[in-house]
C-alpha cells in the first residue's frame, strides 16, 4: 500500500468518494485519486459481473490485488491476466461512469487508469505500475 501510495498519490488526493456501503452483500467501493478500490468483505460470497461506479470514463486494469499468489491469494483476479475494464457513461451508485468487474470474496482489489498500469512489473510483489507512477515526483 505504501508502494501504491507514492505512485498514485491516494492518501493526499482531494479526490475522495464512497460510492458503495452495502452491508447484505458486504462490500465497500471507494474512490480515492485515480484509483478505485473494491473491498468484498464476504466470507463466501464471490460477485461476477460487478457493476462499479466511478467518476471518469475510460480503460481500468488491476493495479493491486490481494487475491495475488505473493499474498497467499487464489489469483482469481491477478494483474496477470491483463484483462482492461471499460468504464462507460452508465451512471451507478451516483457516479457518472461505471464498469463491470469480478469481487472474490475476503478480498480488496484496487484498479487504476489503464496508462498508468504495467501487468507485467515484477518489480514489486502484487503490484502492476508503470514506471515509478504518475505522482511519483509529486
Amino acid at each position: 500500500m505504501c508502494h501504491l501510495d507514492k505512485a498514485f498519490g491516494f492518501m493526499s488526493a482531494a479526490h475522495t468518494y464512497i460510492s458503495r456501503k452495502d452491508d447484505a452483500d458486504k462490500m465497500i467501493v471507494v474512490e480515492r485519486g485515480d484509483l478505485v478500490f473494491v473491498f468484498n468483505f464476504h466470507p463466501s460470497n464471490t460477485y461476477e459481473g460487478y457493476r462499479v461506479g466511478c467518476l471518469n470514463e475510460g480503460p481500468y486494469k488491476v493495479v493491486l490485488s490481494s487475491d495475488e499468489k505473493c499474498f497467499y491469494g487464489w489469483e482469481n483476479v491477478t494483474k496477470y491476466n491483463d484483462v482492461t475494464y471499460l468504464a462507460t457513461g452508465q451512471a451507478h451508485d451516483d457516479r457518472p461512469a461505471s464498469f463491470q468487474c469480478s469481487a472474490p470474496n475476503r478480498t480488496v482489489v484496487v484498479y487504476a487508469p489503464a496508462e498508468h498500469v504495467d501487468s507485467m512489473s515484477e518489480e514489486i510483489p502484487g503490484l502492476a505500475v508503470k514506471g515509478n507512477g504518475p505522482y511519483w515526483a509529486m
